[in-house]
């Protein structure tokens, strides 16, 4: 007969194991799969057919949220992320059912190339949504205006798709957004001034689509901006000069497109950028000497414009230089000669005085492609 005194020593350990399993048996409970989300899923699967090796994990007899590849829950087992990247077997058009999960937080659909059609309206539903990434695939259509319901949106990436058409004007709205990239589309139209209102974008990605007119000075308002890249469009007119503003910026990406006018000398007032590309544009006079105050810079590329006068001194930052097929004229700048031989000039087709021809010999530009000096006239 067991003693009181071992009763109790039984009991001291069972409650508190007993109370450990209750609460170990609720966490497991909380996390399995939110029933109605796990019909959605194995429509989205069904979608897709049976080739797709990306959900050969979803068995409906087994917790998505334990067992399942490519989704994460929250502590409640409501589906929060569903993301499928460079999936083998993917061949249908977006699946709508998507737009049934409603506490979903981040969705990436991308690399995806036999993924067709438009953005489905469904995704209007998805209220909590924070991040979009439908990048590198094959949709058509437009840039959905119902993207101005997803109020808490801060990245969005359609870039490498086949959308066509115009930016909403509305989209100035999602005034959370830190990131959009549209780029390698078919939009077309103006830039929206009405970007100009994401005070909180610290990246505009509009590169290879068809977009016309002007930069917009309300661009040089997003004061937070690191990373504009309007490369290959059909943008005309001159470098605004509100952009001063982006001290923040890093990266100005503008070449292949119709620009003119002088490069501005602002940008030398833009301590922390790091790159400057405006080649194959139709910029004229000189390279502004005020790029020497840009101590982070390490690539310039002026290439394949209308430039004219010599080069300046430049930062000792700057590693990669481009400043071919212009009309400049003058000295190679001295420390041209003593560069180390990670750094990569071109200077093709570049009109230059050397006014001590002897020393091109010392020349240490060992990863140099082409050289074409010809005696400037003056």
């Amino acid at each position: 007969m067991q003693s009181s005194s071992q009763k109790s020593y039984v009991l001291s350990f069972i409650f508190p194991l007993f109370i450990c399993l209750s609460y170990l048996n609720l966490f497991i409970s909380a996390q399995a799969c939110n029933h109605n989300d796990k019909n959605v899923l194995l429509e989205i699967q069904s979608h897709f057919g049976n080739n797709a090796s990306v959900f050969s994990t979803w068995d409906p007899n087994t917790n998505c949220c334990q067992n399942w590849t490519s989704i994460a829950c929250d502590t409640d087992g409501c589906v929060n992320s569903l993301i499928v990247i460079n999936a083998d077997g993917i061949n249908n058009d977006f699946p709508s059912s998507v737009g049934s999960l409603p506490y979903l937080q981040v969705l990436q659909f991308s690399a995806l190339p036999h993924v067709f059609g438009e953005i489905p309206s469904s995704l209007a539903k998805l209220n909590n949504l924070v991040h979009l990434d439908l990048s590198l695939n094959n949709l058509t259509g437009p840039i959905p205006s119902f993207l101005t319901l997803l109020k808490g949106l801060n990245f969005i990436d359609f870039s490498s798709n086949n959308l066509s058409g115009p930016i909403p004007s509305s989209l100035s709205q999602l005034t959370n957004l830190i990131s959009v990239n549209f780029g390698a589309n078919k939009l077309s139209g103006p830039i929206p001034p009405s970007l100009g209102r994401l005070k909180s974008l610290k990246g505009l990605m509009l590169y290879a689509n068809r977009f016309s007119g002007s930069i917009p000075s309300s661009l040089g308002q997003l004061s937070r901006l690191n990373n504009l890249n309007l490369r290959a469009n059909h943008l005309t007119g001159s470098i605004p000069h509100s952009l001063s503003k982006l001290t923040n910026l890093s990266l100005l990406v503008l070449d292949t497109n119709r620009l003119s006018g002088p490069i501005p000398s602002f940008l030398g007032r833009l301590r922390k950028i790091t790159l400057i590309v405006l080649a194959n544009n139709r910029f004229s006079g000189s390279i502004p000497a005020s790029l020497r105050n840009l101590l982070a810079l390490s690539l310039l590329d002026v290439s394949h414009n209308k430039l004219t006068g010599s080069i300046p001194e430049f930062p000792k930052s700057l590693t990669n230089i481009d400043v071919s097929f212009n009309r400049l004229c003058g000295p190679i700048p001295k420390r041209w000669f003593n560069f180390d031989s990670h750094f990569f000039i071109i200077i093709n087709a570049f009109v230059v005085l050397l006014y001590h021809p002897a020393r091109l010999n010392t020349f240490k530009l060992k990863d140099l492609m082409f050289v074409s000096i010809i005696v400037c006239i003056q």
